[in-house]
């Protein structure tokens, strides 16, 4: 599984030849799907992580390393689920989650919770807040794989 920087190849004058150049957005890598979940963490270890937990169940993804970046995101295009970790560097998770709650695109959006913090408020607030799920990290692999497939393609009778 390879994460490649979005926009952070730029052509060097006369050689043709690219380097990277440092971004805060970073999609992970699936040539077969359009990535239908968004992944929302300031750790740039976890998006790997996740994803490793959702290909099992053909679910591409795309990963921000911030709550600025995920606004962008879920204001530009409709997503089958978001995985949001509540401690961003930059805006708290609590906001991006009721900020998503009331972008059209993505209002009905499914949202799993993975964080560090499991604290019995951190966990009332989110579901407070329209979070469908929560999983403490560290977490397992193939849980948080089941939990988000649960989410995208809920059991009807």
């Amino acid at each position: 599984m390879l994460i490649y920087p979005l926009q952070c190849l730029v052509a060097q004058s006369a050689s043709s030849s690219m380097s990277p150049r440092p971004s805060r957005c970073y999609e992970v890598r699936d040539t077969e799907r359009e990535p239908t979940v968004l992944i929302v963490d300031d750790d740039p270890d976890i998006a790997p992580l996740v994803d490793s937990a959702l290909r099992p169940f053909d679910i591409a993804a795309e990963a921000v390393l911030g709550g600025a970046d995920a606004l962008i995101h879920v204001h530009s295009r409709r997503y089958e689920l978001v995985v949001l970790d509540l401690a961003l560097g930059d805006i708290p998770g609590f906001d991006v989650l009721h900020a998503l709650k009331e972008a059209p695109l993505n209002k009905d959006t499914p949202v799993l919770i993975v964080t560090a913090n499991g604290s019995h408020e951190a966990i009332a607030r989110s579901f407070g807040y329209g979070a469908d799920e929560f999983v403490k990290k560290p977490f397992d692999l193939r849980e948080l794989g089941m939990r988000a497939f649960r989410l995208i393609h809920p059991f009807r009778q």
